[in-house]
């Protein structure tokens, strides 16, 4: 099951549209620009790992609270590739995206 639109809206609406890495808050969407349509740059995040062998996966966690707002984080492109390289798993723990402002 993917992550529900519910819980999109309800990321995004938190996350005031703008990056929740502490100290960025880049907006995330881009308003028309010239002949360019509005679109978004914002990545939606898990904060344990969707899949096995990523970044923080619990293995006990059901795909319903993997896929929960609980579980996700609206990042810039920078900061989400920042938290999941496999080399920087010890800089970005679970409780380290817990703290992360979402106001």
């Amino acid at each position: 099951m993917a992550v529900s639109v519910k819980n999109v809206k309800i990321l995004w609406a938190n996350a005031a549209g703008r990056c929740a890495f502490p100290d960025c808050h880049e907006k995330l969407s881009i308003a028309e620009a010239g002949k360019s349509a509005p679109y978004t740059i914002g990545e939606m995040a898990h904060i344990r790992g969707e899949k096995p062998g990523a970044n923080r996966h619990d293995p006990k966690q059901s795909t319903d609270e993997r896929n929960g707002y609980e579980n996700l984080i609206l990042l810039c492109p920078s900061h989400h590739a920042l938290i999941d390289k496999p080399e920087n798993v010890g800089e970005y723990p679970v409780e380290l995206h817990m703290e992360f402002d979402l106001s």
